[in-house]
């Protein structure tokens, strides 16, 4: 469980960073990634429902600091969006490239859902017409990226089980 922990915690950071660092820089239109929420999506397709919801509290927690914005928004909405892709994850027979770019997709909706709807509790209503837009272009984004993030999770995974 402590190696569960710790493994998430540097796959959060490593996230986080490449967050900060790279995401506006790759970005294409509207369509902005988001490597926090998909590392948080593809951990909890790996996990059980509460230790989803801890990833994605976590994950939303790293979000809102690193915008300095909205904190409480963004640990529930990335929550409910880790314990809906583990849930869908429990229910899928395998977790190919295809299935995981679904997951990633669906729950980066879920999780702008969410935030739309916890945010204006927060902050004030948002611009609707232009959140529409970032999560389409997010989703479809996060989708692309989140098979690349899936291998290389289980390529660590994999290589850490041997040995």
């Amino acid at each position: 469980m402590t190696r569960a922990i710790f493994s998430t915690f540097v796959w959060l950071v490593i996230a986080g960073a490449l967050q900060q660092a790279v995401s506006h820089r790759i970005a294409i239109g509207w369509g902005v990634p988001d490597f926090l929420l998909v590392f948080a999506i593809v951990l909890s397709m790996q996990r059980n429902g509460d230790a989803a919801g801890v990833t994605g509290f976590a994950a939303g927690v790293f979000t809102g600091a690193l915008l300095n914005e909205a904190m409480a928004a963004f640990a529930i909405s990335r929550m409910a969006a880790c314990m809906v892709a583990s849930r869908i994850a429990t229910s899928l027979l395998d977790r190919s490239p295809l299935n995981v770019t679904i997951v990633a997709s669906i729950c980066t909706v879920v999780s702008a859902a969410v935030y739309l709807f916890v945010f204006p509790f927060v902050v004030g209503p948002p611009n609707i017409g232009a959140h529409l837009a970032d999560t389409i272009g997010a989703a479809i984004y996060n989708g692309v990226i989140a098979i690349p993030i899936h291998l290389l999770i289980q390529r660590v995974a994999g290589t850490a089980a041997r040995g």
